[in-house]
Parts: C-alpha cells; structure tokens; sequence
C-alpha cells in the first residue's frame, strides 16, 4: 500500500525567499513478511526528494519524469526534482545528506517530499512510487511491504495513476531530515532616523531626554520581524545602549519620567543613534540546524549634539573710562534659526565711540588693548561697526542669520562665541577695550 501524506508548510509572502531540503538518514525497518521494505537488497529500488510550491493547478505528477533537476527552480511549473538513489541494505540508512533548494514565488507555500521509487514492479518488489511527506522526522503509515493481495490506492492513484500494493503494516519507516528558509536580501531603509528637539528635527537636543524618530524598515521578502536600536556616546566612544529591542517608529532616551529608556545625557556630548531591523517574520528563516538565519541590517545613522538650552557667558571684563566693571555683553531674542530674531548687546561702554562686534568658533581668554581677547579661531566681523549710544553706554546688533556670511557659519548644532570691541581715547593704553563674552548654541 502507497502513502501520499503532504501539507502546506509555509506562506512567504512574496519571491526570494528559498526553501531548502536535506534528508539525512532514512529507516526502512526489514522486519515485515519476511520482505526487505524500501528496496533493500533491491538495486532497482531509488530514492528521489523534491520540493514544490503551490503555484500548479495539480501538486505534482512526478511518475513519468525519472531522476534528475527539472532546472527551472523559480519559475511556475512548482517543481524541484534532485538527489535520486538506492537502497541497498537493511534497517537504518544514510543517504549522504543530499540537500536541494527552491525559490518560492509570490503567496505560495512549500512542499517536501522524500520518495520511493521503483523501476521493474517485479514480484519480489512493492510497486510504483511512495511520497511522503517530510518535516522534522516522519513516520510513514501503511507502507508497501507485501506483493499480495493487490488493490489500487488511494490518494496515490489520483497522482500516479492506479498502481497497487500489497497490504502492510504501519510505523515501520522513518527519516530524519532538515528543512529551512533562507533570504538573501535583508531589510531596506528607505531614510535614516531623526533627531528631534522641542518637536522639530534637529542635529542638537537643548534639554535632559534624547527623541528619535524613523520610518520602519520593510522586507520584501519575508517582513519584519523584529527592531533594535543602538546608541554611542561619540565624545567618549562608549555604546551605552547596544543592539535594544524596540517597537513602533519612535523612542524617547533619558531623564524625562515618562522616556521610554532612562538615560542622563552629558551636555557637550555628541550621541549617534542606529535603528536596526531583523527580516524573517514570516516564514521564520533558519540555518540548517534550526538557528536563526535572520539579516539584521542597520540603517544610516543620525547624530545629535546635547547642548545647553540658552547661551552662556564666560571669560572676563576689564574697567573703562565710564564703568569701573567694564562693558558687558548680553543678548535678546531666541537663538534659533528659523526665527532669526537674535540680538547681540552691549552696555557700560562710552557713549559717542565706534564699536564692533564680531563672533569666533573658540574660548580663549588673552590679553589684547586695554582688556582680554575671549574669541578666537578664525572670527567674523559683524558689519557694519555701531556708535555707542547713551545714556547706558548700548550698542546692539540685530544677527541676521541670513547674509552670506553667516548663513555659512551660523546652523542649527553649531555653537558661537560673541564679543564686543570698542574704542576709549579716555582710558589711555591702547585707547580700545573688550566685553566679556558669550557662547551662543543655536537651534533650529
């Protein structure tokens, strides 16, 4: 009696997705009516694995095809043929590991079979062809073991015609085997994540939690199974959140109550942030030993520069004709760009003289005039130079983030130190004097 068992084993979604079929040991048993099942001592006996999906009207009509590869995998006629062999001796049986592989097309599913097949039907044999189906370890029911007495089978009849077979009896044969998928393309990115600051995208973050937003990867082939994220403190080289699993399409890190990960980022800190996505949700990809065979790809990567939330003075002043403290510098207006309304004051200079600000990439604190230099690297000039005006010694610049000048220099994550130069004939020296200095982080 012939058995034909068979069951869908998965549904990739769409092409590119390979299923494999290894066979590696076969028990035929040699125990029934005196008969040697499967072949044994029976040189005509082969063996034949096949793989085929369900793009066919019918499963499959292997009768008539003989050994070898049908050598059209990916196309739609749903058949693999590979690997035909003999059984020549009894009991267990191993057949080399022989192991073929097929691409299955859109919405279709995998079939795997091992098979018996028999050339002469002479009276000494079980007749015709025997599938079964396979996964993991499979254990065949009623298997041809005896020439007499003969009827047709069923279902087998309905594939490969009317052969018959003698009644046998069940569980005598067994293979163990390994079935897997396989997916060469790994998850695409379409943009790299974002950066967000007070809810707009930003390269700089001026407060205590890190935002990060991204557009989910997609995986063709076998979806998305699963997504990570990864986070390293550039200025110290330290990854201080490795390979993390997340959900949705966004994620708040640091000290805020309600941030998804509690971390304190460190101001003057760069952070450079991953999402990575796993293919694989479905079939589930495997090696051939059943590991995960999943691709996790990792996307381009955003950095974000954690600074202060409003500009900072530092260095030193020095006493002038009208002030014993000095000129001191200040500001109004918000440091963003897009709103470009930011001022650079000064007051406590001496009314009626020229004076100029200008603006530098570094801290320094040098002597220069009658007062310190705090500004340095290669400066701009704010043009054009300001007369001092009373009754408060003021001067101010209204920064136009706009100008040639400082639309190359002035963007969002950069920060700017700004300071005040002006003359003062009534102080003697070197008749010009500083302002004390302003660092000026600017945002979006």
């Amino acid at each position: 009696m012939s058995i034909l068992t068979l069951a869908l084993v998965a549904l990739p979604s769409v092409p590119d997705v390979r299923a494999h079929f290894q066979p590696t040991y076969v028990d035929g048993g040699c125990w029934v009516d005196s008969q040697r099942p499967w072949g044994a001592g029976d040189p005509d006996r082969f063996y034949r694995i096949a793989i085929f999906d369900a793009s066919t009207s019918s499963v499959f009509n292997p009768c008539a095809n003989g050994c070898g590869d049908d050598g059209n995998e990916d196309t739609v006629d749903g058949v693999t043929f590979d690997e035909c062999s003999w059984n020549t001796g009894c009991g267990g049986w191993d057949i080399g590991d022989p192991e073929i592989s097929k691409v299955i097309p859109r919405n279709q599913g995998a079939w795997f079979y091992f098979c018996l097949w028999d050339d002469d039907f002479d009276a000494n044999d079980s007749l015709g062809d025997h599938w079964f189906y396979a996964i993991d370890h499979v254990s065949g029911t009623y298997n041809n073991n005896n020439a007499a007495p003969y009827y047709a089978d069923n279902p087998i009849g309905n594939v490969c015609g009317n052969d018959v077979e003698g009644i046998g009896d069940s569980n005598n044969f067994s293979i163990t085997l390994r079935t897997w998928f396989t997916d060469d393309n790994g998850p695409v990115f379409t943009a790299p994540p974002v950066a967000l600051d007070n809810g707009a995208e930003s390269p700089t973050d001026d407060d205590d939690t890190l935002e990060f937003l991204w557009t989910p990867a997609t995986d063709e082939d076998s979806g998305i199974v699963g997504q990570f994220i990864t986070l390293l403190d550039v200025t110290t080289g330290v990854t201080v959140i490795d390979t993390h699993f997340v959900t949705g399409s966004s994620i708040s890190i640091g000290m805020d109550p309600g941030a998804n990960i509690p971390f304190p980022p460190s101001e003057g800190h760069t952070y450079r942030f991953w999402i990575g996505a796993k293919n694989g949700y479905f079939p589930h990809l495997t090696d051939r030993f059943g590991g995960d065979a999943s691709t996790l790809t990792w996307s381009d990567p955003v950095d974000v520069l954690v600074t202060s939330a409003l500009p900072e003075f530092y260095c030193t002043t020095s006493p002038n004709s009208v002030n014993a403290e000095g000129a001191r510098i200040n500001y109004g207006g918000s440091n963003s760009i897009s709103a470009n309304d930011f001022q650079i004051i000064a007051a406590f200079a001496p009314a009626g003289q020229p004076g100029l600000f200008y603006y530098g990439p570094n801290q320094i604190e040098a002597p220069f005039g009658n007062g310190v230099r705090c500004v340095g690297g290669s400066v701009s000039r704010l043009n054009p130079p300001i007369t001092i005006s009373s009754p408060w010694g003021e001067a101010i610049h209204n920064l136009d983030n706009t100008t040639s000048q400082n639309v190359v220099n002035i963007q969002p994550g950069t920060q700017w130190n700004f300071q005040f130069w002006y003359r003062d004939p009534a102080d003697g020296g070197s008749n010009f004097n500083l302002s004390d200095a302003l660092m000026v982080p600017f945002i979006p």
